[in-house]
């Protein structure tokens, strides 16, 4: 006689016996630990308030860029951060890196494809001031 599984439910798929996948963290999640990385240890450094600019998304890595508040909100050059390094958040692991600056993101996640094309962190410039020359 074979015993019953009366009563015992299934286990869910990707989750056999003995063996528990961690769920991947999404992206509204990862912003939070990003912000606070930003805040406790970039922003000491730069002496303005910093505050993510954009957010990106590939298939292992949140990347979050950021800015100057200033920069921001009145698109002034002078304003602006340069050589900024942007805050990846694994999306398994949960771990918190900062980009290398000395070579492109791309080649950095570089078997790391977007979950979704969108331009890179830099963003368009703004436009010129009328009599300032690029």
């Amino acid at each position: 006689m074979r015993p019953s599984n009366a009563g015992q439910r299934p286990a869910p798929q990707g989750h056999e016996e003995g063996h528990h996948r961690r769920r991947e963290m999404d992206q509204t999640r990862a912003r939070q630990p990003a912000a606070s990385f930003l805040h406790d240890e970039i922003q000491p450094d730069v002496g303005e308030v910093l505050t993510i600019s954009d957010e990106e998304e590939t298939r292992r890595h949140y990347i979050f860029c950021h800015n100057t508040r200033r920069f921001l909100e009145t698109r002034e050059m002078r304003y602006a951060l340069t050589g900024n390094r942007s805050i990846l958040i694994n999306k398994d692991a949960g771990d918190i890196s900062v980009a290398r600056t000395d070579i492109p993101s791309e080649d950095q996640l570089q078997n790391d494809e977007p979950a979704h094309p969108r331009p890179s962190c830099a963003g368009p410039l703004p436009s010129p001031s009328p009599g300032t020359v690029r």
